[in-house]
């Protein structure tokens, strides 16, 4: 029987495979940090690329107003952004000085120039 208790005492002693156990508890937790770090990493590069592709339409945009294919194209040439994952619409306004809306095309009452958006 002290046979017995002696290993026992032995075996709740042994210090060998605390390593290779912490191990394996830690390590699913730093690879979900890992993974959630590098998503969020591409999330804000996705969003750099974004902003940095409707800037590009909308200088292109005010050289081309009526060119709606042509800022589409410019935006999705920008952008890192899959194409099939972009949508760009374009929406063109006008205004009178004073700040009232007018049709694009006409004239303001007030016989200002129209300014258009």
């Amino acid at each position: 029987m002290t046979s017995i208790s002696n290993r026992a005492a032995e075996f709740a002693k042994a210090r060998d495979g605390n390593v290779v156990v912490e191990f394996a508890l830690i390590a699913p937790i730093l690879l979900l940090m890992l993974a959630i770090l590098f998503d969020f990493g591409m999330a804000v590069y996705d969003s750099m690329s974004l902003k940095q592709a409707a800037r590009a339409g909308a200088q292109y945009a005010m050289r081309n107003p009526s060119d709606t294919a042509g800022i589409q194209q410019v935006v999705s040439n920008a952008s890192d952004v899959m194409s099939e994952h972009l949508t760009v619409t374009t929406n063109q306004f006008c205004q009178c000085p004073d700040g009232t809306s007018a049709d694009c095309g006409t004239t303001c009452v007030g016989g200002g120039a129209l300014e258009t958006y």
